[in-house]
């Protein structure tokens, strides 16, 4: 049985971006997809996760309620597509898709057109928008599971990494998982679910 997949095209915007310009974080209740044309620097999720550096032709797809921001190093743009996406029962993507370099011209195209319309005006259009933003989505998930796409960190990597280095510049003063788990921002129990499921403890 196939997943159903639900795009609705809420709308697009293209933005030209000083060398400096600082976005802070924020989030969106839908699917942001930015393709960078031009431009690099970096995205940081939340204020836990890793900073994630973008350089012209890469993509990143922001689930839904990310608290994210962007720095730029050099002067770019950024087009944007805004979708409410749902893969089966659970919004797309569940985590931040991160494709350094996007190749597929028909999704590139597709996107450099989405981002400049504003909301459907009306039904028709509408139904125009809808079949292209699932034209961009099925392209994006087709080179999420290419093995040349990068993904996004894991996160529980991640943590464990960051975890791991803490310890280790703070070997004689750590007391105990829930000193290491603050000094990450996870509580005690997750970082010891963590640990267990890497280890397979």
């Amino acid at each position: 049985m196939q997943t159903p997949l639900d795009v609705t095209f809420v709308t697009g915007f293209r933005q030209v971006l000083p060398a400096g310009n600082q976005c802070g974080l924020h989030s969106h209740d839908c699917t942001e997809i930015v393709y960078h044309p031009s431009g690099s620097d970096t995205t940081r999720m939340g204020t836990n996760l890793p900073e994630l550096h973008f350089a012209p032709g890469s993509i990143v797809a922001y689930p839904p309620g990310l608290v994210h921001d962007q720095r730029m190093a050099t002067e770019g743009v950024d087009c944007c597509v805004i979708v409410r996406c749902r893969l089966g029962r659970r919004a797309w993507p569940g985590r931040t898709l991160y494709i350094p370099v996007l190749h597929d011209p028909c999704i590139i195209k597709e996107i450099l057109s989405l981002c400049v319309l504003p909301s459907a005006p009306d039904e028709l259009k509408q139904c125009l928008y809808q079949a292209r933003g699932t034209a961009v989505v099925c392209g994006l998930l087709a080179e999420e599971t290419n093995a040349e796409a990068a993904a996004c960190p894991d996160l529980a990597t991640v943590y464990i990494q960051k975890a791991l280095r803490y310890i280790d510049e703070h070997l004689q003063t750590v007391a105990s998982v829930a000193d290491v788990a603050q000094a990450v921002g996870l509580s005690g129990e997750h970082l010891r679910h963590l640990f267990s499921r890497q280890t397979g403890g």
